[in-house]
């Protein structure tokens, strides 16, 4: 059941049901920020897969990895766009 699993167990849960079926526009709020380097891995790859497949992935993160994985990036600094 979700309410045993672990917070990235979850995360990495909502991500899966999220892609499954060719999911058009995924929002992803920090969704490495809870797991350990092997399953951000995992998830970064998931995304790259998605997007190759033809889905946009809109994600709010501080992960380099997931940072350095976007065809574009936008930087916020106290809610105002940065160069």
């Amino acid at each position: 059941a979700a309410g045993r699993m672990s917070g990235g167990e979850q995360q990495r849960l909502a991500l899966a049901c999220a892609l499954v079926g060719g999911t058009p526009l995924v929002l992803a709020d920090e969704p490495t920020g809870a797991l350990d380097d092997a399953s951000a891995e995992q998830v970064v790859a998931a995304m790259l897969h998605a997007t190759a497949r033809g889905a946009t992935i809109v994600a709010a993160s501080h992960d380099a990895n997931v940072i350095g994985a976007a065809t574009s990036v936008v930087r916020l600094e106290h809610g105002r766009r940065v160069a």
